[in-house]
């Protein structure tokens, strides 16, 4: 027979730890976070790159064209991907984790449909974004992999360290916000 939890002073079960913070809204804020800065990582990138001007310049030149890459904002990705995990669930590293998860999702997928929004424009607009992005998933990914320099994938893991590093110096002696 299994021992029995020790009575606490004064008779009667000790009171349970108290409840920090609120997980489950943590989860749904980082995911939904997510989500959004997918959208808008794509978007910017294609309201900051001048996709006809390059592709007039490697027609000079005979080059194929070198998109410029936003994937140094990975790290203010994470940072914001980690931010819920940290205020409303402190002290819980696996939220921190999945944060980080979720950060590495935001920049994989963001920079395929960042592809996929200058495919768009490359098509003066016959073919949406989200178009090219779920039905040439596979070619957006390739077109992505293929201008990826050297540089990009050490961005790419600094979105995921951001978040954890964000969850968790939030999380540090904080009272739980809700």
């Amino acid at each position: 027979m299994a021992p029995m939890a020790p009575m606490a002073p004064g008779g009667g079960w000790p009171t349970p730890p108290p409840r920090h913070g609120n997980p489950g809204l943590a989860v749904l804020l980082t995911i939904g976070a997510t989500i959004v800065l997918i959208l808008v990582y794509g978007f910017l990138t294609g309201a900051v790159v001048d996709f006809e001007a390059l592709v007039e310049e490697a027609m000079t030149e005979g080059t194929d064209p070198d998109v410029a890459q936003l994937t140094w904002l990975a790290v203010l990705l994470g940072g914001l991907i980690g931010l819920p995990a940290g205020r409303l669930a402190p002290g819980q590293p696996g939220l921190y984790v999945l944060a980080g998860g979720c950060a590495l999702v935001a920049i994989l997928v963001g920079e395929t449909f960042a592809t996929a929004v200058l495919a768009s424009e490359a098509t003066d607009g016959a073919k949406g974004a989200l178009e090219f992005f779920f039905e040439d998933f596979g070619d957006m990914w390739d077109g992505w992999t293929t201008d990826a320099h050297g540089l990009t994938w050490l961005f790419v893991a600094l979105a995921p360290a951001s978040a954890v590093f964000t969850g968790f110096l939030l999380g540090q002696n904080r009272r739980p916000v809700a």
